[in-house]
């Protein structure tokens, strides 16, 4: 169809993974929202009461003036030392959005993956906000299959700002795994959903083989 698109996958539990074009960079969307999220409950836990309602727009209706609140009341600060801890020191920003690549988005989901798992009252409500989220292809094509916790992001503008991405974790029975899709086919899920439907089928091959 002449759309880029890049992707990595990653099995949390044995280690493997599958990948294809990692290293390009993408305008994030709203794709960034999700890890901040995940950040400010992590490094300032009292924004989970003080902007529980803002932090449920922003990730669930992707809301870009929830997102704003938030940021302009934290800050990037905090978030760029918890992307250092996640291997991520060169993400660049575009005021409060991302040049990213599929593997820099990743390794923020592996982190972030840690942070649902801890099982407390404020990451379980957390995890269950990623569920069911607006425009996300991940959980479209495998939400009936398994719990999938992600965050999509889109914009249709023009050359770099014209994009169609989704980031999440698959809860897949004993090998969960971190799934990440960039690409420039803004609208066009139709393309995306097949794509996602491959990968799992490549991931259940890969961990049982």
């Amino acid at each position: 169809e002449g759309y880029n698109v890049s992707f990595w996958m990653y099995d949390l539990n044995s280690g493997q993974g599958f990948s294809y074009r990692e290293t390009k960079t993408y305008y994030s969307a709203s794709t960034i929202k999700g890890p901040y999220v995940v950040c400010l409950a992590q490094e300032v836990p009292s924004c989970l009461d003080e902007q529980r309602s803002v932090i449920e727009e922003t990730i669930h209706i992707s809301s870009n003036d929830g997102y704003k609140v938030l940021w302009n009341t934290y800050g990037k600060e905090v978030f760029q030392k918890w992307m250092e801890k996640a291997g991520c020191s060169d993400i660049e920003f575009i005021d409060k959005w991302a040049d990213i690549t599929a593997r820099e988005l990743g390794l923020l989901w592996v982190q972030m993956y840690d942070y649902f798992m801890s099982d407390t009252e404020d990451s379980r409500w957390l995890a269950s906000v990623f569920t069911d989220t607006l425009n996300s292809c991940i959980y479209d094509t495998l939400g009936d299959t398994y719990t999938v916790y992600s965050k999509a992001g889109w914009i249709n503008s023009s050359d770099y700002y014209m994009v169609q991405n989704d980031a999440g974790i698959v809860m897949a029975d004993e090998h969960p795994y971190v799934m990440v899709v960039l690409s420039n086919a803004c609208e066009r899920i139709d393309l995306l959903d097949p794509l996602i439907d491959t990968l799992d089928d490549i991931h259940t091959y890969m961990v049982n083989d």
